[in-house]
């Protein structure tokens, strides 16, 4: 009987060991995922002033898309096209 508890406490401890040793090889990889990030947020946050200098590019374009001639001029494109497609049909 004592047999069997001193294997099982071995048995207990053993598996307990392995469960802190992948607790701890986890805890690693957490730490260089989260370096990894750290380093790419830096590159993104870089690149900001780019981004915001394009997207206010196509914000400017795409204001002036709503201007009436624009307007005027999609309405008669698609008037026009569909007078095409009246006429092949």
């Amino acid at each position: 009987m004592d047999t069997v508890i001193i294997v099982s406490v071995i048995v207990v401890a053993l598996g307990i060991l392995a469960g802190i040793a992948f607790f701890i090889l986890t805890l690693i990889q957490v730490r260089r995922t989260a370096r990894q990030a750290e380093e790419l947020l830096k590159l993104l946050r870089e690149d900001m002033g780019i981004i915001n200098r394009i997207t206010g590019s196509i914000a400017y374009f795409t204001q002036k898309l709503n201007s009436p001639a624009i307007k005027f001029g999609a309405i008669l494109s698609g008037l026009v096209s569909f007078m095409l497609k009246r006429r092949k049909s």
